[in-house]
């Protein structure tokens, strides 16, 4: 897996590796935060021909993409890679309540979220393939008696 921090850099360095990428991955598509200062990142990736989905990071889109994440999670049907970065991320992401009662996801002061929203945006679309059926009793196979 690729994972670069590209904190500190400059926006038209950031968008020439997202492409550079992109194409080396066969025009691969990419999904991206779009609030805030990254508004207008999906315009300026689309006019460099890369396929790219913004999103916009409400309180109510966050909570489902973290459900969705979290089922997944809880059911393991993914495996995350081993990275020390990521595994502080994960631990360290909480929750507060808004003064409306709303639930709002974030990082601690000072801290980093990233990468959570790197795991939020690669997995929002997969779906878990693998389904257990419950367990009916004991099945028995018959003896066919051979002629």
């Amino acid at each position: 897996m690729l994972r670069e921090r590209w904190t500190g850099l400059p926006w038209t360095v950031q968008l020439d590796r997202v492409e550079y990428y992109c194409k080396l991955y066969n025009n691969a598509h990419t999904d991206m935060d779009s609030t805030g200062i990254g508004e207008t990142l999906p315009e300026a990736l689309a006019q460099r021909g890369v396929s790219v989905t913004g999103h916009f990071f409400t309180n109510l889109f966050k909570e489902q993409m973290v459900s969705h994440f979290s089922l997944l999670c809880d059911g393991r049907d993914m495996v995350l890679i081993d990275d020390r970065d990521q595994k502080e991320e994960l631990k360290a992401y909480t929750y507060s309540f808004t003064k409306t009662g709303k639930i709002s996801y974030h990082h601690p002061v000072g801290g980093h979220d990233d990468l959570v929203t790197m795991l939020l945006l690669l997995y929002m679309d997969f779906n878990s393939t693998v389904q257990t059926l419950p367990y009916v009793g004991l099945l028995l196979g018959g003896k066919r008696k051979l002629a």
